[in-house]
Parts: structure tokens; C-alpha cells; sequence
């Protein structure tokens, strides 16, 4: 699996993306997994409609947040 780390991104994008995992990784609910990982995705999804990053980045985004949810 990649990580955040492993893919070239804007430090914009990083230290946005970066925060979302970490959220994600810290929550401990199951509501509020949830919460972050649909935030998290919003933001990706967001990426996604302004083609700011190709397809194979986004997917692996959404793979490295879904990964940080099933890690709980």
C-alpha cells in the first residue's frame, strides 16, 4: 500500500491531506471514523472534479484513507 509520503503532491495538498489521515487515525468511534473518512473524501472528491491530480494519485488518496480507517 502507498503512502501519503510516497506520492508527489503540492505541500498544499500535502499538509491538507495529511491533517484529513491523521483525523482519521485519531478518531475513536465509530461515528466519528466516519465523519473523518467522508471529510477526508469530500476533499479528494473535490481534487477529483478540478482534475488537479491524475487518476492514479486520486484512487491511491482514497485507498490510503480507507486504510487509515480500517486500521482502528
Amino acid at each position: 500500500m502507498k503512502k501519503l509520503e510516497d506520492l508527489a503532491l503540492p505541500p498544499s495538498f500535502h499538509s491538507k491531506l495529511t491533517a484529513h489521515v491523521q483525523r482519521v487515525s485519531a478518531a475513536q468511534s465509530e461515528v466519528d471514523i466516519r465523519l473523518a473518512v467522508e471529510r477526508a473524501e469530500g476533499f479528494v472528491e473535490g481534487l477529483e472534479a478540478a482534475r488537479c491530480l491524475t487518476p492514479a494519485t486520486i484512487e491511491a488518496l482514497f485507498i490510503i484513507i480507507e486504510g487509515s480507517a480500517a486500521r482502528h
